[in-house]
């Protein structure tokens, strides 16, 4: 067998000496590199977010969290690299004119007026920007800062620039108006607000507004059962008002929509100049006639904050409304939002304060429904007679034997579900439902108007009619939460000894997912 020979280069004294030497001044090259890369020569300044946070797209900055309209003072930190000062620094920055909206002293306001002092010994500092209140619009605005430094210390390239998105909308503050500027300047276009709507539950609404509600809801009843829940004007662009009859229609919620040209002067008075109108409202225009052909385009009206001395200022939003230029003491007015897109999701909340003081915030409830318990001691008399009554009369239809109850409210509280819970003659858990319209006003008061039920609320409908027929579907019941109580406590009005208590909560409605115990 032979052997494989491997040569390897034989070096003379001479050659390794070269060798060494072309060696060492490679890496002492590399190690020159090294110190200019990642050791910095002159102190810099930089912002701290810019060194980890992506720029936005296109841009030469990241952009910062969007801070609201009026919502104060915000601080950005600004990191010194490279050592520290021996001396106290204004470190210098600035506005990025071609990149910024925003307008200072009206939008904003730099607390440091474009120099941040640093003190020595420190490596790190912030620039302070203070949000100022401003009449309100739709969309952003943007803030762009540039650190600029100083002879002694420079700004870096890379991490010199931010961007700040200011919300011109802001957030709602309560009580917070703008009486020096009118109110239809305020409405429509890129402004915050863009309508205004009525809630005929509402406190303080003229009689002649309140009969012609009345007629027109009784018309719409009329027409295959629809149930009207409020009117909203909602103020675009092009002077084009868009009038928003909300109801019920057998199937769900609806919106009926007419548009009109509002030809206003600057004061905001003016005329409805009727255009056209979706399919709903193509159907109801004749029922709507009493607020619509009647009144909105019949009269001249000015568009105008509410009088306080008409209704006080709510505690939380806005009041306005518009006015007969004929007679002051007919209008509309309700509270004033911003409705993006006219749709299902876009109904309004009902403006009763009790619906925040009994479940907790509108839009996000605290809680929406109560559970009631009618074998409890604490319930009234008229109501356990009318849950024996009925539990004897079920119990009859195929052995059925009712349990518990719950009232629960839909997250907007236009809608309420009574809920009958009850057991059939195999012990199965199942539940009756019957749907209401439901309207809590500013004293507390639900008013039902019944909709619908399912299939188990009509199989044990003979059963409960002292519940539902003779006390549900016919009743107005107040709400009440005593001090320290954790039940809310629903009180018959034309008979204050009836009444039944439960404990609030966010229960489904499927008896698959609660079947109370």
């Amino acid at each position: 067998m032979k052997m494989k020979t491997i040569y390897q280069p034989y070096l003379t004294g001479s050659m390794m000496t070269f060798c060494l030497a072309a060696a060492l001044l490679l890496f002492s090259g590399c190690f020159k590199k090294y110190e200019e890369d990642f050791f910095f020569r002159d102190l810099q300044v930089e912002f701290d977010a810019a060194t980890w946070q992506n720029k936005a797209p296109g841009k030469t900055y990241p952009l910062m969290p969007v801070v609201n309209r009026a919502s104060g003072t915000y601080h950005y930190k600004v990191n010194l690299v490279g050592g520290q000062v021996a001396t106290a620094q204004n470190i210098g920055y600035r506005i990025v004119p071609e990149e910024t909206t925003a307008q200072e002293g009206v939008h904003f306001r730099l607390l440091q007026g474009g120099a941040m002092p640093m003190q020595a010994a420190v490596s790190i500092d912030s620039i302070g920007v203070e949000i100022l209140d401003f009449p309100p619009a739709s969309g952003e605005l943007m803030l762009v800062l540039e650190l600029t430094g100083n002879e002694s210390v420079k700004a870096s390239e890379n991490y010199k620039r931010i961007g700040i998105p200011i919300n011109r909308r802001g957030i709602v503050v309560p009580g917070e108006l703008y009486p020096g500027l009118p109110l239809y300047e305020q409405l429509g276009g890129d402004n915050y607000y863009n309508t205004i709507t009525l809630d005929p539950l509402y406190p303080g609404l003229p009689p002649d507004l309140l009969t012609r509600w009345n007629s027109a809801a009784q018309q719409v009843l009329d027409y295959g059962g629809r149930i009207l829940q409020s009117f909203s004007l909602r103020f675009t662009t092009d002077q084009t008002v868009e009038a928003i009859a909300w109801y019920y229609s057998g199937s769900g919620k609806a919106q009926a929509i007419w548009t009109y040209k509002f030809e206003a002067d600057a004061s905001g008075k003016g005329r409805f100049v009727f255009v056209s109108g979706n399919t709903n409202a193509n159907n109801l225009r004749s029922r709507m006639q009493p607020l619509l052909e009647d009144y909105l385009e019949q009269y001249e009206f000015n568009v105008d904050w509410i009088d306080p001395a008409i209704i006080p200022a709510p505690a939380k939003g806005y009041i306005g409304g518009i006015f007969r230029a004929d007679e002051p003491a007919s209008f509309i007015f309700g509270p004033i939002s911003s409705i993006e897109t006219v749709s299902a999701d876009a109904w309004p909340l009902p403006s009763s304060p009790a619906i925040e003081q009994l479940f907790g915030r509108q839009g996000a409830p605290r809680y929406t429904s109560i559970l009631i318990d009618p074998a409890e001691a604490g319930q009234s008399e008229d109501f356990k007679t009318r849950w024996e009554t009925s539990k004897t009369a079920v119990l009859q239809i195929g052995g059925r034997r009712i349990h518990k109850m719950l009232v629960s409210f839909d997250a907007d509280f236009n809608g309420v579900k009574v809920l009958i819970y009850y057991f059939t003659s195999t012990n199965g858990k199942v539940l009756a439902r019957y749907d209401y319209q439901a309207r809590i006003d500013h004293n507390g008061i639900v008013k039902l108007a019944f909709l619908t039920q399912t299939a188990n609320g009509n199989a044990i409908r003979p059963g409960v009619g002292p519940l539902i027929d003779e006390y549900f579907n016919t009743q107005a019941f107040s709400i009440t939460k005593a001090a320290g109580a954790e039940t809310l406590t629903l009180t018959q009005v034309s008979n204050n000894a009836s009444f039944f208590s439960g404990t609030p909560g966010n229960h489904p409605i499927s008896a698959a997912e609660f079947f109370p115990e």
